[in-house]
């Protein structure tokens, strides 16, 4: 468990980092927009704010006066993004109609099994590449923070996804997925570079992979402004005590984002978001610190690895979206003009939102994975055990059923668990290619 600071001590340090913080350069989406609406929905957690059904939106944690009406991402005066040259991005973001099944859905997926047979290969140790771990945290050059601070943004969905289409326009910024220690085993020490959507759990999941080189992106904006948030908060603070409380608005935390960001030009909405949310996040890094699992909230040396990912400029936030144009792709050639790999991709449930559509086949084999590279995902289970299945797959392997007629969405690439009662969280290993070989 973890320990607070005692809120006078806290304050009094806090009122230190308003007077002496360095305020960050605008972001490379210089964006002119403005957050609307004083709500959020958000997967729950527990018994007071959690979801009942799969993929169900929950009412987050609202300031005592807020309007209890959820966001919706098509609302007037919703945020409108807009990208300075050289990076001018599209004004609206392709929507691709839905591919059209190279097999009868109807019919029996090769892929599947039943409940009660084995759940894949045994994943194998983590690999680590002593070539990416050599790469030390040293603070990257000037002109590789650059580069990096050059990949372009992809421009917001008109719609913001989900697996029921009552959540759609929800946000989600921390996660719901109760048991993340299903990946560690299979990530442990991997070094190498980290691609990953969603909030905390992306911080959890560094902390165990330890990457040299981290991207933590999703399409929604409000998911970016979280991060950075933490990015802030992690600069800051010395250990996760003191990070942890910075989620409570009440000593003065967004005066303090203000002061951070007064240079960057998305400074009103990472405000406007946190004060939004800060009160569910604060709720969710407590879970997390419960763990009896070392994380980035109670394990020191963990937190400090992450820390040391910020200040050395290896940890990237960006808008970037899993059926866009830009912004993967971007990330791609940066990794490759760098000479590095994506060891670790992670894409949550998001696969459940849509069949496989041709953006999506093609950020996917734009990628450099490395040899060992996994793909980590999870797919809803609510209504047996109000929690996920965990799987993991060879990036080698999903790019092979990618090319097969059948690889069309995300239950037909890879295996399908059904957990047997509210306690089970089953976690896949899948590694059977395409032809039946592994």
């Amino acid at each position: 468990m973890f320990a607070f600071h005692d809120k006078p001590l806290l304050v009094a340090s806090l009122a230190l980092l308003l007077s002496t913080s360095t305020s960050c350069s605008p972001s490379p989406s210089d964006q002119n927009r403005e957050v609307s609406g004083n709500s959020v929905t958000a997967h729950g957690s527990d018994g007071s704010d959690g979801s009942n059904g799969e993929g169900q939106a929950i009412q987050a944690l609202m300031p005592p006066a807020a309007d209890a009406a959820a966001v919706d991402a098509n609302a007037a005066g919703a945020p409108e993004q807009t990208h300075p040259e050289p990076n001018a991005q599209p004004e609206t973001q392709p929507q691709d109609a839905k591919p059209e099944l190279a097999v009868n859905p109807e019919s029996p997926l090769p892929n599947e099994v039943k409940e009660d047979d084995n759940q894949g290969s045994k994943p194998p140790a983590a690999e680590p590449d002593p070539n990416l771990i050599s790469d030390d945290l040293t603070p990257l050059s000037e002109a590789l923070r650059s580069k990096l601070a050059s990949i372009p943004w992809d421009v917001p969905p008109e719609v913001l996804n989900a697996v029921e289409k009552e959540n759609e326009g929800g946000h989600f910024p921390f996660s719901d997925e109760l048991h993340p220690e299903k990946f560690r085993d299979t990530i442990q020490n991997m070094g190498g570079t980290y691609i990953g959507i969603g909030t905390d759990q992306s911080y959890v999941y560094m902390g165990w992979q330890r990457p040299t080189l981290a991207f933590a992106v999703d399409y929604d904006p409000w998911v970016v402004y979280i991060h950075h948030a933490y990015i802030a908060f992690f600069d800051q603070c010395e250990d996760s005590a003191c990070l942890m409380t910075m989620f409570d608005d009440r000593i003065g935390s967004s005066e303090f984002l203000e002061k951070y960001y007064e240079n960057n030009s998305e400074k009103k909405n990472i405000v406007k978001v946190f004060k939004t949310v800060s009160g569910s996040i604060r709720r969710q890094l407590g879970r997390l610190a419960a763990m009896k699992t070392p994380n980035f909230t109670n394990d020191p040396e963990t937190y400090q690895y992450i820390r040391t990912l910020v200040k050395s400029g290896r940890l990237v936030t960006l808008q970037a979206n899993l059926l866009g144009d830009t912004a993967l792709k971007a990330i791609a050639q940066t990794l490759r003009d760098t000479g590095r790999t994506v060891t670790t991709l992670y894409t949550s449930n998001a696969e459940q939102y849509w069949g496989y559509k041709k953006a999506f086949k093609e950020n996917m084999r734009t990628m450099p994975f490395a040899d060992n590279a996994l793909i980590m995902r999870t797919s809803a289970t609510k209504p047996i055990n109000n929690d996920y299945r965990y799987s993991v797959q060879p990036a080698r392997v999903f790019l092979a059923w990618l090319d097969d007629p059948r690889g069309t969405m995300v239950k037909r690439v890879t295996k399908t668990v059904r957990p047997k009662d509210e306690n089970d969280f089953p976690f896949v290993y899948d590694d059977a290619m395409p032809d039946g070989n592994e």
